[in-house]
C-alpha cells in the first residue's frame, strides 16, 4: 500500500470511530433527556404532595386551636 492509501484508511477508520461515538453520545443524550423528564415530573408531584400536606397539617393545627379554645371556655365556665 501506499503512504497515502494507508492514511485514507487510517482517516476512515478516525471517521467510523467518530461516527461511533457521535452516535453514542446522542444515544446517552436522549437518555439523559427522558431521565431529567421524568425527575422534573416527579418533583411536581413531590411539590403538590407537599401543598396539600401542609394544608392538611394547617387545617389540623387550627382544629387543634379551636378545640383547646373551647375546652379553655368550658373550664373558665
Amino acid at each position: 500500500m501506499s503512504e497515502a492509501s494507508v492514511k485514507i484508511a487510517e482517516l476512515q477508520r478516525e471517521l467510523g470511530d467518530a461516527v461511533t461515538q457521535k452516535n453514542r453520545l446522542q444515544q446517552q443524550h436522549v437518555e439523559l433527556m427522558h431521565r431529567t423528564d421524568d425527575a422534573s415530573s416527579q418533583l411536581d408531584q413531590a411539590n403538590k404532595a407537599k401543598t396539600m400536606l401542609t394544608r392538611q397539617l394547617e387545617e389540623a393545627k387550627q382544629a387543634v386551636d379551636d378545640e383547646t379554645s373551647v375546652r379553655n371556655k368550658v373550664i373558665i365556665t
